[in-house]
């Protein structure tokens, strides 16, 4: 969450404790253009009030109010040293919002970094962060320092300043903060990521360093990814990084990767392919998006495990998933798979959604899938329905049960996927209204909606109602 906005949630419960902003607390922006006309003065004189939860709002305020007058930065840096951490915090925050007129505020915000409050340390990273393209030379280095601490919100806001910096010094840092004796935390890893894609095509060469250090190929190809095609040349070599003994982030980044770049698929597929067995989750959705990138290269790698239900049935469901070329062999193989009754359950679930993709007899599969919406598993009805809408116009012959499930089904998420599958259903190819949706599934979806008391089942209907205008 960014300080500005912890600012103006910290304000909101302030008047929450003050009488005279109960009233106010009614209409929150009529309050914020309230404060936006008071003189600066005003909130000037209220930062030496003895009470601490009313200097906070006071500097609140003058977040909200700028810098009107030359008064404000400097009255906003003598809180700097109040005794109270929250003051300090919130005063070393507030310059975020105000960079250009806050040059003043540099020196001050720098001795603040030895603060013994983090999060009164973090709040000056944050500002200084924001302040780092109009001053780069002054606040590099201090950026670099602060990228080094322990304090992950501290890093996390240094590498934003040193991306908006962006020169050769702060990105050797960025890239050199990716990883080492001990792992980075994923959450900065992905701030440094951020930061320096940014910079494009300058990083490559500073992330092909990283790719050669263990300890930091995880961030160089995790950044790699955000950097798309410019990735591309180095896919190869990538993925051979793959190993069966892989870290489980390293063969999920190398799977992200692959699924935005490409890979030869004579390199790519034989990596891939025990990823789509993995217990980790994660890992098997991002190899079964890469294998689907590689689509027809794929086919038959899929095909084979499919027809013979390998430990990677679910992850190569998963990619079929991905798909977006149909396929007679790979409906034939899942309809048989459905048809079997020792199919588990997740194997089931992905069979369903699967064949919405890739369907190239829809009455077919239809007369498959249709059953299954009276399965005791809300999930596998809820994929059943987003199946039928995945077939478009030609799973028109589905809208009769589909209105049944919006209306008598007692599940919620059923319902969304059901008042999806409709709208999605009834759009034939020239643009018209099929009149099947026009006379059975609008009314129906406009009966629903009077009596429908769950927020996003209501949403997914009027997005329906508003697809079948």
């Amino acid at each position: 969450m960014r300080w500005t906005t912890l600012i103006l949630i910290g304000c909101y419960w302030c008047l929450v404790a003050c009488d005279e902003g109960r009233e106010s607390l009614r209409d929150t922006r009529y309050w914020i253009e309230r404060t936006k006309k008071t003189p600066p003065s005003e909130f000037i004189e209220q930062l030496d009030d003895e009470d601490p939860l009313r200097r906070r709002r006071a500097i609140q305020s003058l977040v909200i109010v700028g810098p009107k007058t030359s008064a404000v930065v400097p009255a906003l840096i003598g809180m700097l040293s109040d005794e109270n951490a929250e003051v300090r915090r919130d005063a070393a925050a507030s310059f975020a919002s105000m960079a250009e007129a806050a040059a003043k505020a540099i020196a001050p915000l720098l001795a603040r970094l030895s603060d013994p409050s983090t999060e009164v340390r973090g709040a000056v990273v944050f500002s200084l962060s924001r302040m780092a393209a109009l001053h780069p030379g002054r606040l590099r280095e201090p950026l670099i320092t602060a990228l080094r601490h322990k304090h992950t919100t501290m890093q996390v806001h240094a590498a934003f300043g040193l991306g908006q910096i962006g020169d050769d010094e702060s990105l050797a840092a960025l890239v050199d903060a990716l990883g080492g004796e001990t792992p980075t935390p994923v959450d900065v890893r992905r701030a440094l990521a951020e930061a320096i894609a940014e910079q494009g095509e300058r990083a490559v060469p500073f992330l092909e360093l990283a790719l050669e250090e263990p300890g930091r190929r995880l961030g160089a190809i995790e950044t790699l990814a955000r950097l798309g095609p410019l990735a591309r040349p180095h896919a190869e070599t990538i993925v051979a990084f793959l190993e069966p003994t892989s870290d489980f982030d390293l063969q999920r980044a190398i799977s992200q990767l692959v699924a935005v770049t490409g890979v030869d698929p004579e390199i790519g597929l034989s990596r891939l392919r025990p990823l789509l067995a993995s217990e980790r989750q994660s890992v098997q959705i991002a190899a079964g998006k890469a294998v689907a990138r590689l689509e027809g290269a794929a086919l038959p790698m899929l095909r084979e495990i499919i027809h013979g239900r390998g430990d990677e049935l679910s992850g190569a469901l998963r990619a079929v998933g991905e798909m977006t070329r149909r396929d007679a062999e790979l409906e034939a193989g899942i309809l048989a798979l459905l048809s079997a009754d020792d199919l588990p359950p997740d194997p089931k679930r992905r069979a369903v959604r699967a064949l919405g993709k890739i369907a190239v007899h829809p009455d077919r599969v239809l007369g498959a899938l249709l059953p299954w919406l009276q399965d005791e598993d809300a999930r596998l009805r809820a994929g059943v329905a987003s199946a039928c809408g995945d077939l478009g116009p030609q799973g028109i012959g589905a809208v009769p049960l589909l209105v049944a499930v919006l209306r008598d089904d007692s599940d919620s998420g059923v319902r969304n996927c059901a008042a999806d599958a409709l709208g999605r259903t009834g759009r034939q190819a020239d643009g018209t209204i099929h009149p099947m949706a026009k006379h059975v599934a609008v009314p129906a979806l406009r009966e629903q909606l009077a009596i429908e008391a769950t927020p996003t089942t209501r949403s997914a209907i009027e997005k329906a109602l508003e697809s079948l205008q």
